[in-house]
């Protein structure tokens, strides 16, 4: 097994054995993906990894959308053992707004822990934006803390927390 470290987190690159995704999986994966749905290479794109030892089974899909020099958008399909899929959705912060989205944004996800990040940068440089941390419960993600950085000045950070989830409290 490769490991990659990213983000001084220890995270698994989740390459699949599978040469292409099972039809409910493919079903259930948004119009708007179009680097999936219109580049070849972006239908081999995708990574499957097993959820935690207690799912039973349960696997999620991270398939790309679009890809930006600042951002890669993808979405993530959680698929139970019977072979049901479900396209994730997951809430989001935009400068003080809370939604709903099935998008994220630079993805990380460490089978070990259960734990996915996004990453979205505002600009290119990659000097402002938001950072938010998931941990899995059986086929949804749970929002630990996000923290973002509003102004795009060119320096990193300070980023601040908007967020924190002290227990086991569904975002």
């Amino acid at each position: 097994m490769v490991l990659v470290l990213m983000s001084g987190q220890l995270v698994s690159p989740g390459y699949a054995q599978e040469k292409e995704l099972p039809a409910a999986v493919r079903q259930v994966i948004p119009d708007d993906c179009v680097h999936y749905r219109l580049n070849p290479s972006g239908r081999l794109a995708f990574r499957v990894w097993s959820l935690p030892p207690a799912s039973d089974g349960h696997r999620i899909w991270l398939l790309p959308c679009s890809v930006t020099p600042a951002n890669t958008t993808q979405v993530v399909v959680w698929e139970d053992r019977t072979g049901h899929a479900e396209l994730l959705m997951f809430r989001r912060w935009d400068q003080d707004v809370w939604s709903s989205t099935p998008y994220l944004f630079n993805v990380t996800y460490d089978e070990r822990t259960g734990v996915l990040t996004s990453l979205y940068r505002e600009d290119a440089l990659g000097d402002c934006g938001t950072w938010t941390v998931w941990r899995a419960d059986w086929g949804h993600f749970i929002m630990r803390s996000l923290e973002a950085k509003t102004v795009c000045d060119g320096h990193e950070g300070p980023y601040r927390l908007i967020y924190s989830s002290e227990g086991d409290h569904p975002s």
